[in-house]
């Protein structure tokens, strides 16, 4: 088994991930009382860790995340971009979310083997964003590890719900949809905070009020269910199945058509 996993990583990726190791290492440094933390705002920096990243995300296949020099880097790789992320570095913010895309696809359930608790704070944030690219990144990822969680880890799931709170996360999805409904969003990016909103609501119904409560944004929604595309009225029936309203809003949405 172990030398089918040395053939798999071939010279090319070794040689990548050599290319990687160099870069994360400009900016990963070690405390003995604080652990391994991210310590560079060099945008040029930055900018040679984002490339590297999504440099060694091409040639890499999900099998090979049980490979050591792997896993020794990924929790790295979460680290620098959740920095990069937060750093409010705008010419970079674009690229770094979109790789970190890339990252949680590709861990898949195993994204939780790493520290990622910084990261959904930071993508929470990312979600206000005035560019449609950042924000809908952000959601993709965000919706990718939430979605992943499971009830039985209590703590993990309490941890998660409280950075959203704190981040605002909620609030943010509904001012990024009212942009949307103001005609300042794209489409993708409405589809895409209306997916996180929904698995949002299904993991912690406290979060329900905060939807419900906006009263906004929850009576355009049903007024868009009548003019818009079949995927995206799908979505918005999903948010309000998850809000507990979807035969209401069901009934009064074909109240009016006649048949």
């Amino acid at each position: 088994m172990g030398e089918t996993k040395n053939r798999s990583f071939n010279s090319h990726m070794l040689t990548l991930h050599q290319r990687l190791r160099q870069a994360l290492d400009l900016g990963v440094i070690r405390h003995d009382s604080e652990g391994r933390r991210w310590e560079c705002t060099n945008v040029e920096v930055q900018g040679h860790v984002v490339r590297s990243i999504a440099s060694f995300l091409e040639c890499i296949s999900s099998d090979l995340l049980r490979h050591q020099l792997v896993k020794r880097s990924i929790a790295d790789m979460v680290l620098a971009l959740e920095q990069i992320l937060s750093s409010g570095n705008e010419t970079m913010l674009d690229n770094a979310a979109s790789v970190t895309v890339k990252l949680i696809e590709l861990l898949g359930n195993s994204v939780f083997q790493y520290d990622v608790s910084n990261l959904v704070g930071t993508l929470s944030c990312l979600l206000s964003s005035q560019r449609s690219s950042i924000a809908s990144s952000s959601a993709i990822a965000l919706n990718c590890i939430l979605s992943k969680i499971t009830i039985s880890n209590f703590r993990r799931h309490h941890k998660f719900w409280h950075t959203l709170e704190e981040r605002n996360a909620v609030g943010n999805i509904l001012c990024a949809s009212q942009g949307y409904i103001d005609g300042n969003q794209n489409i993708e990016c409405f589809k895409e905070m209306l997916s996180l909103l929904r698995t949002i609501m299904w993991q912690w119904p406290p979060s329900r009020y905060l939807a419900w409560n906006n009263a906004v944004v929850t009576s355009s929604l049903q007024d868009l269910c009548m003019n818009l595309e079949s995927s995206l009225v799908a979505k918005i029936l999903q948010v309000y199945s998850a809000l507990g309203t979807l035969f209401t809003t069901l009934y009064e949405v074909m109240e009016p058509i006649s048949f």
